[in-house]
């Protein structure tokens, strides 16, 4: 839910207000540490909740799993909880220590992610193959997601004051 802020600043002379806003500018030029400490934990807890709800982050259940799949992962003892027969894919997703994840971050933005294609094909879906896959979406921005992380910035942006 979006709240509004007042920000009141009080300067006693320019050289007070112009040393304000160039904090200000240079909190909002270089946000890597927003992205490192605040943003990237706060969108891998909700890749995580998603996986662990197994819906959408905007809601919704995932598809249920294929039944010759689903008995064929019982017979295996793999379980049936959907997109983690063997985790690779997840914990690709969510520790920065595996081969295969993306952690990229930068002044004015981050990638994060996995180079395990499963990911794509599972987030996103595959309906057009011989065997559809289903969409089961873990990441992605929701409207939810662009007001937390507003707050995040703004939050980065008052301390650096």
């Amino acid at each position: 839910m979006p709240r509004d802020r007042v920000v009141i600043l009080i300067a006693s002379d320019r050289d007070d207000l112009r040393r304000v806003m160039n904090t200000v500018r240079k909190s909002i030029q270089d946000l890597r540490p927003v992205f490192t400490d605040h943003i990237r934990p706060y969108m891998v807890d909700n890749m995580i909740s998603a996986f662990d709800s197994e819906s959408a982050p905007e809601g919704g259940p995932w598809a249920p799993l294929n039944k010759s799949y689903e008995a064929r992962r019982v017979r295996e003892g793999t379980g049936t909880t959907k997109l983690r027969r063997w985790w690779d894919m997840f914990v690709s997703l969510t520790s920065e220590s595996h081969p295969e994840n993306i952690t990229d971050i930068h002044k004015q933005g981050m990638t994060i992610g996995s180079q395990d294609s499963t990911a794509a094909w599972n987030n996103f879906g595959l309906p057009n193959r011989r065997t559809p896959l289903p969409q089961r979406q873990f990441a992605d921005i929701t409207d939810a997601n662009v007001d937390a992380i507003g707050d995040m910035i703004f939050d980065h942006v008052i301390e650096a004051i």
